[in-house]
């Protein structure tokens, strides 16, 4: 009997050894893992009972100030920046009976909503200016695509709704353009975080298992909390590990619309989880957790480049990011100020090569799926201008020398065919010549750019020259028709060039007149708009 009581407590003795042994982020780890209480924490929604009224006015980036502003059009009235209900959502800008992005708010509940709204105090949450339940008018201004404007009123409702919002950080890095390819490569740092309540079971157990007095192994005394005497474990977690416990993951569902391919050999991820104190109104402590997604990588990216006036032209580069496992209703995206401040650093320091970021804007955008339907997202725009000079002095300008010297043979005697020949037909072999060469640097595409326009009128006026050649010998021949030579060749010298530059510059104001959206400042010149 005494050797069995000796053997149980010499295996509860080990059992205690090992358990305090274990590291707290294992124990936490395995209490998430074997959860089985009902409701789980995947079955929870990050936002829940948020009043919802169907629309978020549009904030935008104040560059002077380093802050957030509400957007007004010319005349002080709040625009549109989000939908946040499916069933008020449309893409359509003859659909009256739902609401667009960029629709313009003019009324609320009959009342001018410039008089009305107080921006300081609900600034893009216009749902927060009514209670929940509450019926309310709006009436709006749309902008319809031939500029006619058209009012119209809807009735909502401010209904209680709850989602998943993650708070969504990318930090940029760096971008490279292969416009030939029509693709762009981005790296980029993402940091996607919830903060969960004291409602779920992962802050339960974070603080159970990882947060202690100072000094001590006790759990911190509301005193202690409130003096910050007490600290915690901060727990890292592998993709596939974290993934395992099938819990709260910031980042499930998420997609970057487009993508082609991720590097893989530089990719770097991995999830952290942080408990901490937030403090009520009467500066109470109340138990949070964070759950963040970190993850390096470089992401191969499709985009839709507009060549027309290469290579004087001017590009957007758009990233999305979209949620392809829930609907539209079920979660919203929440980019941050970390990911505008971010894309402004990497607009300051100019960092793709070739190109000029004149501009970076995020704005809301709503996406649809055959499979999944419709979902929410938000769209991340570098606007980037070409550096057109490389093309303009190491391409144009010798085209233009060749095609002068083509043209200097003019000058030469009309009798001496044989010479005015050899120019014009070794300037038209240098032309072919050259295009090989800079066939590389070229887009193929299926229509015709500034570029290509320009090479095909220099092969025309490099072949001119020698037929006028052929022709004024032959006329000099004929004594009668000696005047006629005199004076093709005087319209030879005086607009033979000229009508060349005549041309490139016609090909320039064309293009940069038919395709504003995409000329470069360097064409501003040539628009007339």
């Amino acid at each position: 009997m005494k050797f069995r009581i000796s053997l149980f407590l010499l295996i509860f003795l080990h059992l205690i050894t090992e358990s305090i042994a274990k590291p707290r982020c294992d124990i936490f780890y395995e209490n998430v893992y074997n959860q089985t209480e009902f409701p789980r924490d995947v079955d929870l929604y990050s936002n829940g009972e948020e009043k919802e009224i169907g629309i978020k006015l549009l904030n935008i980036w104040d560059e002077e100030n380093k802050d957030w502003k509400l957007a007004k059009n010319k005349e002080g009235y709040y625009i549109v920046g989000k939908v946040n209900k499916e069933s008020l959502l449309t893409k359509d800008p003859y659909d009256y009976e739902k609401i667009l992005i960029g629709d313009i708010v003019i009324e609320v509940n009959d009342k001018d909503i410039r008089q009305s709204y107080d921006e300081s105090k609900y600034g893009t949450y216009i749902s927060d200016m009514f209670d929940y339940n509450e019926k309310v008018k709006i009436k709006f201004l749309r902008i319809l695509p031939n500029k006619e404007n058209i009012y119209f009123d809807l009735n909502l409702e401010n209904e209680s709704f709850s989602y998943n919002k993650p708070f969504l950080d990318i930090l940029f890095k760096n971008i490279s353009v292969n416009d030939i390819a029509g693709t762009y490569t981005i790296s980029l740092k993402t940091d996607f975080t919830e903060f969960l309540g004291p409602e779920y079971k992962i802050t339960e157990m974070a603080h159970k298992y990882l947060v202690n007095k100072l000094n001590s192994n006790e759990y911190p005394s509301e005193k202690d909390i409130i003096e910050y005497n007490w600290s915690y474990e901060e727990c890292p977690f592998d993709e596939k590990k974290w993934g395992d416990t099938q819990s709260r993951d910031p980042a499930y569902g998420l997609i970057f619309r487009n993508q082609i391919s991720e590097e893989k050999n530089q990719r770097y991820a991995k999830y952290l989880i942080i408990p901490y104190f937030e403090f009520d109104e009467e500066d109470n402590p109340i138990k949070y957790s964070q759950v963040t997604y970190e993850r390096d990588t470089v992401f191969e990216i499709k985009n839709d480049f507009n060549l027309k006036t290469f290579p004087f032209d001017k590009q957007k580069l758009v990233f999305q990011l979209t949620n392809a496992r829930y609907l539209f209703d079920e979660w919203k995206a929440q980019p941050t100020t970390w990911t505008q401040q971010s894309g402004e650093n990497l607009k300051k320091e100019n960092s793709i090569t070739g190109w000029n970021i004149t501009n970076f804007k995020m704005t809301y955008n709503s996406y649809y799926d055959f499979t999944t339907g419709h979902t929410d997202g938000f769209d991340v725009v570098f606007e980037i201008e070409r550096k057109s000079k490389y093309y303009l002095f190491k391409i144009i300008l010798p085209i233009v020398l060749i095609l002068i010297v083509c043209w200097s043979s003019i000058l030469i005697d009309p009798r001496e065919l044989e010479s005015r020949l050899t120019i014009t037909i070794v300037c038209l072999l240098s032309l072919i010549a050259y295009n090989f060469v800079i066939d590389s640097e070229l887009p193929k595409l299926d229509y015709l750019t500034v570029m290509d326009y320009i090479i095909l009128v220099s092969y025309v006026y490099a072949t001119i020259p020698n037929f006028l050649s052929i022709l004024s010998f032959n006329l000099l021949k004929n004594k009668k028709k000696k005047v006629l030579a005199q004076r093709l060749e005087y319209i030879e010298v005086r607009y033979g060039l000229l009508s060349y530059l005549i041309i490139i510059l016609s090909i320039i104001i064309i293009a940069s007149n038919t395709n504003p959206e995409y000329s470069s400042q360097a064409l501003t010149w040539a628009s007339a708009k």
